[in-house]
């Protein structure tokens, strides 16, 4: 499967740049895809919640994600501008295989400070979960003048609400390639190790 997006991402025509760092960050998906020249494998790590770690293709578009991780899917998620981005999706394995993911993503960015809006509904075996993620994001110089930003994180969960809770951490930009996420206070407590996340770019 990773063959084939490779080869798909070398023969498709490539002509919009987008983002110049991960497409989503603590879990939540951003209005951003990868640049069409890039290929970025996520490595999430959250011990009170299941997220999604995807290899991610820049596409003319849009970008390609595979999540290689428990559920399996393969989704799509479209560049309309530069404040949204809609994406889908479906399950790849027999346990996912009636599995459907259609979510959308609307971020503003205003100087140092970025909010983000980003419903998904993910549907199947009978069962419908639906959550809502908002985020308020802000940018400050960090150690070695690599770029830092500060990140709280609300996490509606429309379906349970017990399970809805503040994700407050840091995103670093550590080099141009490599980002890092970490948050210690996951949904409403006190978590560590906590999330952790780190994303590559090639």
């Amino acid at each position: 499967m990773k063959h084939l997006i490779l080869l798909l991402a070398t023969l498709l025509p490539f002509s919009v740049v987008q983002a110049g760092e991960p497409s989503a960050m603590f879990g939540q998906e951003l209005a951003s895809v990868s640049k069409p020249d890039e290929i970025n494998i996520d490595f999430y790590v959250d011990p009170l919640s299941t997220v999604p770690n995807y290899i991610r293709v820049g596409l003319d578009d849009g970008e390609i994600m595979v999540d290689y991780s428990g559920s399996q899917s393969l989704s799509y998620k479209w560049f309309i501008n530069k404040e949204l981005a809609l994406y889908g999706g479906l399950g790849l394995n027999a346990s996912t295989a009636d599995q459907i993911i259609i979510g959308g993503a609307y971020t503003i960015n205003n100087d140092n400070i970025r909010f983000n809006i980003n419903p998904v509904i993910n549907a199947g075996g009978g069962t419908t979960q639906t959550d809502l993620y908002l985020g308020a994001f802000m940018k400050f110089d960090g150690i070695k003048d690599k770029k830092m930003m500060f990140g709280a994180q609300y996490h509606a969960d429309l379906t349970n609400s017990t399970n809805s809770g503040v994700t407050l951490g840091l995103r670093w930009l550590a080099r141009k390639d490599i980002t890092i996420d970490l948050a210690l206070f996951n949904a409403n407590q006190l978590d560590f190790p906590g999330v952790f996340a780190i994303n590559m770019a090639f």
